[in-house]
């Protein structure tokens, strides 16, 4: 019996290559099972509860050093004017939520929780200095201030009131400390694995 052009030309295709297969002999599936899945899906979820914990807590010692630096940055931009504005420079302590730090000239107070308060002049336009726990909102502040403020000198730098500023979120926490003669030092309370700080 004569063979079809047609079965010929089945044979050689991939559908028709299986379906000779099926015929005669056993074919192997390659792939993953069920099973295999399911296992490698519990793997990678236990994976995942081990690292979350981690991870959070990476991102916590991560926001306290981001303010803390930021509340540095502002102090010392405020001690560095002092000289060349010939002014004194207020440093103002808000530690309610949103806690805040705030700038102002010579012995006025401002309260760094209004918008628009703490401002200095600079070239005759009014630029606000603040660093606002609303851009930390897990990250708490404390300090030990009288009066909640401290004041730079202009010609000696020295300081009004000595005292610290802490910055926490968790088991980790920064301290800013602040001499009585205008010194500024970042060290950690805790002694726990922020790198890059001493010890209190």
């Amino acid at each position: 019996m004569k063979k079809s052009p047609y079965c010929s030309l089945l044979s050689q295709s991939p559908l028709g290559r299986a379906l000779v297969s099926a015929r005669g002999q056993k074919v192997s599936a390659s792939g993953f099972s069920l099973i295999e899945l399911l296992i490698v899906l519990a793997v990678a979820i236990v994976l995942l509860l081990i690292a979350i914990p981690s991870f959070q807590d990476q991102r916590a010692k991560s926001h306290v050093k981001e303010a803390t630096e930021d509340v540095l940055v502002l102090i010392r931009q405020a001690v560095a004017e002092a000289p060349v504005r010939d002014r004194s420079m207020r440093i103002n302590l808000d530690a309610s939520t949103p806690w805040c730090v705030g700038v102002s000239l010579g012995n006025t107070t401002c309260d760094c929780s209004k918008a628009d308060e703490c401002t200095v002049p600079v070239a005759g336009v009014d630029v606000t200095r603040v660093v606002s726990g609303a851009s930390y909102p897990s990250v708490t502040l404390s300090h030990n201030f009288s009066g909640a403020s401290t004041v730079f000198e202009p010609v000696r730098g020295r300081a009004s009131d000595e005292g610290k500023v802490t910055l926490s979120n968790g088991d980790w926490a920064l301290e800013l400390r602040i001499s009585s003669e205008g010194l500024i030092r970042v060290c950690n309370p805790m002694d726990n694995a922020i790198t890059g700080y001493e010890a209190c």
